[in-house]
Formats: structure tokens, sequence, C-alpha cells
């Protein structure tokens, strides 16, 4: 997560083999669901679990270990082993991740079809993205310990996960999957290649208010932009609105 609101990488298949196509009439796309470096890719968990019974093909990849070395060129890199030779995917990305989708999408094998920001951060079309704002950066290195942050569960004090997360047992799969990664993480930035916001389609999901500014920067890119509102972590609460909503990109 980049702004301020409160399991290992696996591949799951139902119905699709190799990338997208059509299956009796209907559409079955490849996803790439990239998590936070935040958090971990337990958040994408019942996302993927529902897309899988719609039939679709889903990669969860982890980035964990490059989001605990501080080294988001790591983060791009794990991903990109984990999804492979995949073709026609659709890539996306929650929160953090954001930042990460155009450099990933630029070293994949082969280019995603479509890049979908699911209350993320949007790059700017040319130069280098921050991956913190600066006044929430500075907020955090008073909190760290030796450089190194506490969970993002503990950043907002307590009882802020649990009304992010109410129903205990996701809330504690998501808890238990949270990297601890260095402050430092936050003071690199992110070169964006060159054409990279016309290279595909985009499109953006919006779960929370604080992510408006990023759902206005898509829509001046001429890409639909998708209110789903309620909270940033609804990947977990409403998976079933959020896989819907996914899926329905896939055919239009």
């Amino acid at each position: 997560m980049s702004r301020d609101v409160p399991a290992s990488g696996s591949t799951a298949t139902a119905g699709a083999v190799g990338g997208g196509g059509r299956d009796a009439g209907r559409v079955v796309a490849t996803f790439v669901l990239i998590h936070s470096p935040l958090v971990g890719p337990a958040t994408w968990h019942w996302v993927a679990r529902e897309l899988t019974r719609q039939g679709h093909r889903v990669t969860v990849p982890s980035i964990s270990r490059g989001a605990v070395a501080g080294d988001w060129r790591t983060c791009v890199r794990l991903a990109v082993d984990q999804v492979g030779t995949q073709e026609d995917t659709v890539l996306v990305g929650h929160s953090g991740a954001g930042y990460l989708l155009p450099s990933l999408a630029d070293e994949m094998a082969h280019p995603p079809t479509q890049l979908v920001f699911v209350d993320a951060g949007v790059p700017p079309v040319s130069g280098e993205s921050a991956l913190l704002p600066e006044d929430l950066l500075a907020r955090l290195r008073t909190m760290a310990d030796d450089g190194v942050l506490p969970p993002w569960s503990d950043w907002f004090g307590p009882g802020a996960i649990d009304s992010l997360v109410p129903d205990l047992d996701r809330r504690d799969a998501v808890v238990a999957d949270l990297p601890r990664i260095p402050v430092s993480y936050f003071d690199a930035r992110v070169p964006v290649p060159d054409g990279w916001s016309t290279a595909t389609n985009g499109a953006y999901i919006l779960l929370s208010d604080a992510y408006r500014p990023d759902a206005r920067e898509a829509a001046s890119l001429g890409w639909p932009v998708i209110e789903l509102l309620g909270a940033h972590l609804d990947l977990v609460t409403r998976a079933e609105d959020v896989a819907r909503v996914l899926a329905g990109l896939t055919t239009t």
C-alpha cells in the first residue's frame, strides 16, 4: 500500500489451457495478480479462487522477498520469473504494485494484453515514479526500528486492520503474510518505460477515496474507471465483486 490508508506465489487453472481464449462462447482469460510490496500474495487469494472457479487461469506471484530486500527491481524480477512464458495475460496490480506494473510489463517474455490498477498508484506517463508521498515517508521514518518498518497492519494503530478485514480467518491469513520491509525501499524512484501508457489497454478499479486522484489520472489516459467504493482491502472482503469486475473487463 502506498497511501495513508489503513503465502507463496501460486498458479491456479480451471478450464483453460495456455493463454486467454474462448470456452463454449465465453472469454477465458489469463490473470496475473500482483500484490502490494507492503502485504503478501494472500491478499489476492480469494479473488484468485473466484476467478479460477469461473474458469480463468490465474497466477499470483509473490514479490515479498524483494520487498524485504528493499529493492523494487527484485520485486519485478521475481514476478517476471514466476509469470514465465505465459501469453495474452491481464496484468493486475493492487495498491503499491501499481508503480511496478509498467516495468513488469516491459520485462515480461510476452507483453500483457491489459494493465489493470486496483486501488493502485498510477505512474506518470514519463519520467520516474516516487514510491510514497514525502509526507508519509517522513512519518514512516519515525516508526522504523533499526531501519525496518513494522508490519503494515501496525501503521495505523489498534483496530485499523480489524475494520478493513472484519472476518477473523481472512484477517489472520492476511496478517500472517505481511512482510517487514526496510524504510529504504521507499527511497528509490522507479523509471517508467517510454510509451508504457499507450503500449497496452489500461483500466482502473477504484475501491477507496484515497485513490481517487489516481482514478482521475487513469480517466485522463482514456481508460475505463470502475468505481466499487468501499475499503482498500475489499479484494479480501468483497472478492466476488472484484473478480466479477475483472472478468467483465476482459469482455469489453
